[in-house]
């Protein structure tokens, strides 16, 4: 995967986490202030879980 995409879907991701952690926003809000359906906020709020948890895990060796 390119580069620049990574970084794109990283992005995307930050965004969800922001929303909700920091803005205080619930799903439906979420999904009106990006312009995207609830069942792609609940689908990519799930992803972006999935990044932070795999960026948390300590790298073997350490």
């Amino acid at each position: 995967m390119p580069r620049r995409h990574c970084l794109r879907l990283m992005k995307e991701k930050a965004k969800f986490v922001e929303l909700k952690f920091f803005g205080g926003l619930n799903v439906e809000e979420t999904a009106e202030v990006l312009g995207i359906s609830s069942d792609t906020v609940i689908r990519d709020r799930r992803l972006a879980k999935i990044w932070l948890l795999r960026g948390a895990q300590p790298v073997n060796g350490s």
